[in-house]
């Protein structure tokens, strides 16, 4: 969602009221690593935890799709080459993306 000319993430209450989330309130990002989205169209909420100070953001660009059945592909790769320590962070991402782009059914 686009508050002014800032970003914020919006999560609802309770009540269902609105609670916006500033990069600014986010700052304890920056002991994360990584954040992963899989989902479409989630580069607006990528960007935010990217300026909150996260390194390392997966999320889809506003212009693209991405069907679930790659999403699940992509991640079930991506985490498997990451967690036995095969590759860096970017190094996973790079394999497991050419796994969905070189795969038959995506």
């Amino acid at each position: 969602m686009q508050k002014g000319d800032s970003y914020c993430l919006v999560f609802e209450k309770q009540d269902g009221e609105a609670n916006y989330i500033s990069p600014q309130m986010l700052s304890i990002c920056k002991s994360l690593k990584f954040v992963f989205f899989a989902t479409c169209h989630s580069q607006a909420a990528g960007e935010i935890f990217y300026k909150a100070g996260v390194q390392h953001v997966i999320c889809i660009t506003e212009k693209y799709e991405i069907l679930d059945e790659a999403a699940i592909f992509f991640s079930k790769n991506f985490y498997e080459l990451l967690f036995k320590g095969l590759l860096s962070i970017c190094g996973a991402f790079k394999t497991a993306k050419k796994m969905v782009e070189t795969h038959e059914n995506y």
